[in-house]
């Protein structure tokens, strides 16, 4: 009769909960905010910074290196550098996504891709290095304070000046020495960066000709292109993927927390809404506290399966139309529906006691925020667990409840899985740390599912516990 009792409770949960039209929007609301953000914001990302125009100022007491960072600086090296370097990001881009990331966007994400590049980079700026005496150094500096024009009355701002070391060239005492940039308040970084980099290439460009040697050999000689990083598997091998290797365990993750959270979070909002709109006291007229409480959870803990199902199933399709399936160990996925169960044994307990506690869903903010803040914390420390699964803090989030599963499939899904005995243990601390909650929310629920007035503090539902 009990069982019965618990398994109409819970059908009426969980119909109430999945055939609305809130459950199937906010099912779809997260593939849809994917979509967003993958497809659309690159194209709207139009907002170019002001094509940069002015002049730079530069004293080389050697001689050597102003000839060439004009040749550097010159139009056409600008813009022939900033089409190779968009090509280096795209590249760099492409080689850490699967082989076909590309053929899965088609030309809609390569067009997006190359709009976002080009925005980054910004325009090609327009610049002209004048020659200048040091004597002349501090009426260049009171320009860039003032950002006034240059004697030559041109529209041309100053932009920066530039101070070669003697020693730049030659090494005095074998150390060679560098340069002095001098740049006004809120210069572009783009372009300090610019500036910067073409500097250290005619320096050392400048040195290697000072040595006696040849700079186009020398460069040959210390430039590495071609290396591939290849994975070896029972199956062959295959290109190495560095951004899927740390978002996996980040997805597996999101899948346990989203699922746990939300499923969580319904519980506790419907069981303050039967309770302020007084259903709560006809359901008590055939079932008992015990018999609801079970009933709601057990309703919430499908709506979250539902939920799991489609997520893990949506990430799997993904991860085959890129042809890295194999990045998924099919055991993680029995793991991870064991984790949540426990995982969310535990939220519900915890949940379950507050919405019975308070009158109002305002109400429960302040009982609520410690436990969202727990659970939100291995999402904080996603990347140093993922990226030390054997380290300290690694092993220790993994037998803390409530949040141990969390960083326990981190852990299992990184590159340096947990030995199992490390596993099982959690999930014993992880039933445990259920089997409490759920304890505690049975005594919480039985006193304060009929209670009304002031909403209780955590010292009074301590008593109601001692109490019931």
């Amino acid at each position: 009769m009990m069982l019965k009792k618990i398994g109409w409770v819970a059908r009426r949960e969980f119909v109430a909960t999945v055939m609305t039209r809130s459950f199937v929007i906010g099912v779809l609301v997260l593939p849809a905010i994917i979509g967003l953000m993958a497809f659309v914001m690159p194209r709207m990302m139009d907002e170019r910074a002001p094509r940069v125009i002015g002049s730079i100022a530069i004293i080389d007491p050697t001689g050597a290196v102003a000839p060439r960072l004009e040749r550097e600086l010159s139009p056409t090296a600008l813009a022939l550098r900033r089409l190779e370097a968009g090509a280096r990001m795209r590249e760099e881009i492409t080689t850490r996504l699967p082989d076909g990331a590309q053929a899965a966007g088609g030309a809609a994400a390569t067009a997006a891709m190359d709009q976002a590049l080009k925005t980054a980079m910004g325009e090609t700026p327009v610049l002209r290095l004048v020659t200048a005496e040091p004597s002349a150094l501090d009426t260049w500096k009171s320009r860039l304070a003032a950002r006034t024009r240059d004697d030559a009355g041109d529209s041309l701002a100053t932009l920066a000046a530039i101070v070669i070391h003697d020693n730049a060239l030659v090494a005095v005492d074998g150390a060679y020495g560098a340069y002095d940039l001098y740049v006004p308040p809120k210069l572009d970084d783009r372009l300090q960066d610019e500036l910067r980099g073409a500097l250290a290439r005619t320096l050392v460009e400048a040195r290697v000709e000072a040595a006696g040697l040849e700079p186009q050999r020398v460069a040959a000689m210390t430039a590495v292109s071609g290396a591939v990083t290849r994975v070896v598997t029972p199956e062959g091998d295959r290109k190495s993927h560095e951004a899927l290797n740390l978002l996996v365990p980040a997805g597996f993750m999101a899948l346990l927390l989203m699922s746990v959270m939300s499923t969580g979070s319904q519980l506790m909002t419907n069981t303050v809404e039967d309770k302020s709109s007084r259903v709560v006291e006809v359901l008590l007229a055939a079932a008992s506290p015990l018999e609801l409480m079970t009933g709601k959870i057990l309703a919430q803990m499908g709506v979250g399966l539902v939920m799991l199902g489609i997520y893990a199933a949506m990430g799997l399709a993904t991860l085959a139309s890129f042809a890295v399936l194999d990045l998924v160990d099919p055991a993680l996925l029995a793991w991870l529906v064991l984790f949540y169960i426990l995982s969310y044994a535990m939220m519900a307990g915890l949940m379950g006691a507050i919405g019975a506690a308070v009158n109002d869903v305002s109400e429960a903010g302040t009982l609520m925020s410690p436990v969202m803040m727990m659970n939100m914390l291995p999402w904080l420390l996603w990347l140093p667990i993922t990226r030390h699964p054997d380290g300290a803090l690694a092993v220790a989030m993994s037998f803390l409840p409530p949040v141990n599963l969390y960083a326990m499939l981190l852990r299992m899904s990184s590159s340096s899985p947990p030995p199992l005995w490390q596993v099982w243990l959690s999930v014993l601390v992880a039933a445990a740390g259920a089997a409490g909650a759920l304890w505690f929310a049975a005594k919480v629920f039985r006193i304060g599912l009929l209670m009304t007035g002031k909403p209780p503090s955590f010292r009074t539902l301590i008593r109601w516990v001692r109490m019931a």
